[in-house]
């Protein structure tokens, strides 16, 4: 970007937020062509400018469902098994086991679960997707079995630190 004469490049993408109310505020725009000029706090496009796709929305509208339906049966599991000391009560749980259901699109939600709030999802991950990273020798040691999975997370494309 030219800050002398506030230009921007065909194709620029800028994330205006409209409000304060959370991501649902939020609109992403395209900036198609001309040039943008910054006038205090906002931004004025004098061409065209297109709203995201409806896909773009849907999409980070069914991540949003998806964290938030996460969220809902991670804290019932927590809640209803933390006195058990039974491994298999533990994962066997309904709302473990709902989220095992979620399939192949729980995967980066578990990892970053796991790597930030240490829950033990090791069981889960590994019957959604087949693998399992924790080398024999870590069995047992969360904060390496923690490391494993993340290690793999990273490498399957499915996790980011």
């Amino acid at each position: 970007m030219n800050t002398s004469t506030n230009e921007l490049p065909p194709g620029f993408l800028a994330n205006l937020v409209v409000g304060s109310d959370g991501p649902e505020s939020a609109n992403l725009f395209r900036y198609l062509s001309g040039q943008s000029i910054i006038i205090g706090m906002r931004i004025h496009f004098p061409s065209l400018v297109q709203a995201a796709t409806s896909d773009e929305l849907s999409k980070a509208a069914a991540e949003r469902e998806l964290k938030e339906r996460f969220n809902g049966l991670a804290s019932t599991w927590e809640e209803e098994t933390a006195l058990h000391s039974s491994r298999s009560a533990i994962v066997s749980h309904p709302a473990y086991q709902a989220i095992i259901g979620i399939g192949e699109k729980a995967v980066p939600t578990l990892l970053e679960d796991l790597y930030l709030n240490r829950r033990h999802w090791f069981d889960a991950l590994e019957a959604i997707t087949g693998e399992n990273p924790v080398r024999e020798d870590q069995r047992g040691q969360i904060t390496q079995m923690i490391d494993a999975w993340i290690d793999w997370g990273e490498r399957a494309g499915h996790y980011r630190r």
